[in-house]
């Protein structure tokens, strides 16, 4: 990606298509999610954390492998479920920090998306901002601010110390684990050993709702497995072989 700060002189006769927006999310493993979409996703989805410098970010699994491409977007470039994140629907165009003021946000776009061309939405008309980039810049505005809280939030979960490593293991049919690593979770026991205060501060930090809804996704890695193999079912060749089976798969959680 290579993000430069949308402008007229720059950008005047850029156009931008919708039309393979998602096809570059394919071979996606994740995606990083905001606050406020926990409540959309995690009864789909699994939902984990990242490390990020010296913090989380929240993310979604899109594929419990980065082989095995994403299991939420066909290969047509179709969105399989109801609510596509935030991140896919912004892009071409991200809010990076305003140097002058780190409360507002400038309005960039990636100068190597495949969505750029000469067919699609006009940003500018006249040396004016057209209706869709109005649009953009609001919608990307409130990304950004949504960015803050989540990392204030996160910055609360980490402080009560609840985030420990998430160890996933798929059994395979013929035997062989799939490991899924670099992934966090909510710890559940320390969670509830939690002193009033800290679910006071919690709360009031915004973090109950990516607590909760972290803990409760974590039973989709079975949904996502089953996608996986739903996608594969019209190969001639499947790409997975799992076995799966509602009332015997599991998976090991390993406690830290």
């Amino acid at each position: 990606m290579a993000f430069v700060a949308v402008s007229p002189e720059k950008h005047a006769d850029l156009r931008v298509s919708s039309s393979n927006n998602l096809l570059q999310f394919t071979d996606r493993s994740s995606l990083p999610l905001y606050d406020f979409e926990l409540s959309r996703l995690a009864s789909d989805y699994p939902i984990f954390f990242s490390p990020i410098e010296d913090t989380y970010g929240i993310g979604m699994m899109c594929s419990i492998h980065p082989n095995l491409g994403s299991a939420c977007i066909t290969k047509k470039g179709e969105w399989m479920g109801f609510y596509p994140p935030a991140y896919i629907r912004s892009q071409p165009f991200s809010g990076l920090t305003n140097s002058k003021d780190d409360q507002q946000c400038v309005i960039c776009i990636d100068n190597e998306s495949p969505m750029l061309g000469e067919e699609g939405e006009a940003l500018f008309d006249d040396g004016e901002p057209t209706e869709y980039l109005n649009h953009v810049v609001e919608f990307v505005g409130t990304l950004y601010k949504a960015a803050k809280q989540t990392s204030l939030s996160m910055q609360a979960i980490q402080d009560a110390d609840l985030i420990v490593p998430w160890e996933i293991n798929v059994p395979r049919s013929g035997g062989e684990t799939i490991q899924v690593s670099d992934k966090y979770r909510i710890d559940e026991g320390k969670l509830d050993a939690l002193e009033d205060r800290q679910w006071i501060d919690l709360k009031e930090a915004g973090a109950l709702t990516i607590i909760y809804g972290q803990l409760f996704s974590q039973g989709n890695v079975n949904k996502l497995v089953t996608a996986h193999n739903s996608m594969n079912q019209g190969d001639s060749e499947p790409e997975l072989d799992f076995l799966i089976a509602d009332e015997e798969f599991s998976l090991n959680f390993d406690e830290v």
